[in-house]
């Protein structure tokens, strides 16, 4: 999504390695291993980042915000940070995605709707897996058909 929001082509093997570098020096010092947000990367975007710099500047104000500012956060109401997820959550929506179900085969489609779901329901890590195992799975189902 990242890519389609600034008409740009990222380097899958940089990022992975990026990823994988510095997950290795954070579990150096017993942190977790992490990956990107799309959510927060998306917000970044459409409010006007442009450099990693915005990204940076964004890590620092969360960091604020829950260590410095947390008496004032908590006395925000509860609907009115629920009503900022949705519209969040709307404004991330890769609707050209949705414009493009059309085109695309059932099993892409489908598998893309099983990945959703799971996502919404489980977590990402199930939900990539299944997506997976049942595309390849049903790939060579037909595949499978169609050479007998």
């Amino acid at each position: 999504m990242h890519d389609r929001i600034t008409l740009t082509k990222h380097l899958p093997n940089k990022e992975t390695i990026g990823q994988g570098i510095g997950n290795f020096v954070a579990g150096l010092f017993g942190a977790l291993a992490a990956t990107g947000a799309a959510m927060r990367t998306v917000v970044n975007l459409k409010t006007g980042g442009k450099t990693p710099v915005s990204g940076i500047i964004h890590s620092v104000t969360l960091t604020l915000i829950v260590f410095v500012l947390a008496p004032l956060v908590k006395v925000i109401p509860l609907a009115i940070l629920a009503a900022i997820l949705i519209k969040t959550g709307l404004d991330i929506v890769d609707w050209e995605f949705l414009r493009e179900l059309k085109g695309k085969s059932r099993v892409d489609v489908i598998t893309k709707f099983i990945v959703l779901f799971l996502t919404v329901f489980t977590n990402l890590i199930l939900s990539v897996f299944a997506g997976v195992i049942f595309y390849f799975t049903l790939k060579f189902f037909l595949k499978s058909r169609k050479d007998a």
